[in-house]
């Protein structure tokens, strides 16, 4: 029996040096779990602060992005005002362009015909002038008939004061008072 109980003497001690063993190696991969998991646990304090400060930054860059897509859709509709605006300018400065242009054509052939009024008028006073000219002329050689028909009465009236004879040239008188009266007027115009 001492030979049973020196077996399981031995063979508790034999578990116990093994229990002790692998106590000890269980002690020490303990430690160097706990650094690793003191380093694990550093670790994810660094990653849980660098996902925190991402987050942020991509809540930032989201503000951002939704602050620049409001800016894109408004200068859109400012775009679109604007060539609208300009298009609608286009369109009515084409038209007053347009218009002006009429008005231009419409202004050269008034002129011209105003021109060509103007020439045949001028062509008329030309001839105006040229008959007012040759009246003229008439006139003065009819003043000058004339004063010499009355210097031909005088003479001839002191010729019949003398003779005392006052029927026959007062008849004589007569006749020349009627000619020396159709010669003050003006003759009818010539070329018309």
């Amino acid at each position: 029996m001492a030979s049973k109980s020196d077996d399981k003497n031995s063979d508790v001690d034999s578990l116990a040096m093994n229990f002790s063993k692998r106590l000890g190696r269980l002690e020490v991969l303990g430690r160097e779990t706990v650094f690793q998991l003191a380093g694990l646990l550093d670790r994810c304090g660094a990653l849980e602060n660098a996902m925190v400060e991402e987050h942020l930054a991509r809540e930032t860059d989201e503000r951002r992005m939704k602050h620049l897509e409001e800016i894109v859709s408004k200068l859109e509709m400012v775009t679109c005002k604007i060539e609208y605006e300009e298009c609608s300018e286009n369109n009515g400065i084409k038209e007053k362009v347009a218009r002006l242009e009429a008005e231009k054509r419409e202004d050269q052939t008034n002129f011209l015909e105003l021109v060509e009024i103007c020439l045949v008028m001028e062509e008329k006073v030309k001839k105006i002038e040229s008959n007012n000219v040759k009246i003229v002329e008439v006139i003065k050689d009819i003043q000058i008939e004339k004063e010499t028909l009355r210097s031909l009465t005088r003479s001839h009236n002191s010729r019949s004061s003398d003779c005392n004879s006052s029927s026959k040239p007062v008849n004589n008188l007569s006749s020349y008072t009627t000619t020396s009266a159709s010669l003050t007027h003006p003759p009818p115009l010539l070329g018309a």
